[in-house]
């Protein structure tokens, strides 16, 4: 008798359960049948528009399809120039298939195959990114973290006849760097502002994004190229120098590339001949 009075308790929720599962269930198929009838209507859409005979475009529709389809090329002067393929192969470029330069003003510049372009240089930054070495904001939550060896810092040393007689530490949350003597006293601090003596002095460089570091030919301290939210600033320790390479008041700094800038030795595989090329930085907002 108990044991009957005990499953009737347990019966009704498990009916609830069970009604409650089978509408999740039928929901969760009836939301997939939306979705698919979503993507097949926009799939019939888009065959339907790439299967419309080019003869039936217009000369406008025609010219900004080619537009948007055209990769865009910046030249050294700051111009740009549309590249359009007439022969879209799938996978790997053909070096073969023909190419059309507009300008800006969708004057045709020059036809003919990819191999034979007379406009090379347009993709040579490609292959210089800073991102490729840089400490970057990722790199920086990671050293906040409590670990077995306690959070670290991003310090930066300047010496002297390879002894270290500074050493400067980025301060996260202030946003700019403090410098000590090896005695662990306070010599100054590095902002937006440049070098100061004074903490009320210094101002904040701005929310961390990324570093990259080198040497110079001629020394052993490190030069940085220091990217924040919307500046650019290269910062040399040894000099006690702070210059702002670039700045957007607009939005915020997306990418940077580089190409030429490192100060690198002549053996280093990254060196590239100042006598034939000029530096180059890059920001994408």
């Amino acid at each position: 008798m108990k044991l009957k009075i005990k499953l009737q308790y347990i019966a009704t929720p498990a009916k609830i359960f069970m009604a409650v599962l089978v509408i999740l269930c039928l929901l969760s198929i009836l939301q997939g049948i939306c979705i698919e009838i979503e993507r097949t209507y926009a799939r019939a859409k888009r065959l339907t528009a790439k299967e419309k005979p080019e003869a039936e475009l217009s000369q406008e529709e025609r010219r900004q399809d080619r537009i948007r389809s055209s990769s865009k090329e910046f030249l050294a002067d700051g111009t740009i120039h549309l590249i359009s393929r007439l022969e879209r192969t799938s996978g790997q470029r053909n070096q073969s298939e023909k190419v059309q330069i507009y300008d800006v003003n969708d004057k045709l510049l020059w036809e003919g195959p990819r191999d034979k372009k007379p406009y090379e240089y347009l993709f040579w930054d490609r292959q210089f990114q800073v991102s490729r070495d840089a400490f970057t904001q990722q790199d920086l939550k990671r050293t906040q973290m409590i670990t077995p060896g306690f959070s670290r810092y991003i310090e930066i040393p300047v010496s002297s006849d390879s002894k270290i007689e500074q050493i400067w530490r980025y301060h996260p949350a202030a946003q700019y760097f403090k410098g000590y003597d090896m005695r662990g006293e306070t010599i100054g601090y590095v902002g937006s502002n440049g070098f100061t003596e004074s903490k009320s002095e210094v101002k904040p460089l701005g929310e961390f994004r990324q570093f990259t570091a080198w040497c110079p030919v001629d020394s052993y301290n490190p030069i940085l190229l220091l990217q924040t939210q919307k500046s650019i600033y290269q910062i040399n320790f040894e000099k006690q120098e702070v210059e702002l390479i670039f700045e957007s008041t607009d939005s915020d700094i997306r990418r940077v590339n580089l190409f030429a800038w490192i100060d690198a030795k002549s053996d280093d595989k990254e060196y590239a001949d100042p006598n034939k090329y000029r530096p180059l930085l890059h920001c994408e907002t």
